[in-house]
């Protein structure tokens, strides 16, 4: 039988992962919930 192996993560890389790509996509959440609260407050707003 064939053995399986796994790529692992080198030492270096567990010690300074890379974060910025997860940062973005927060960022742009951030965004569009903000932009959807704001939008829901105007919307009371205008039709109270």
């Amino acid at each position: 039988m064939k053995e399986k192996r796994y790529r692992t993560a080198a030492r270096e890389d567990l010690k300074n992962p890379d974060y910025t790509y997860i940062r973005r996509d927060l960022r742009r959440i951030l965004l569009i919930a903000s932009s959807f609260i704001i939008i829901m407050v105007i919307l009371a707003l205008v039709f109270k």
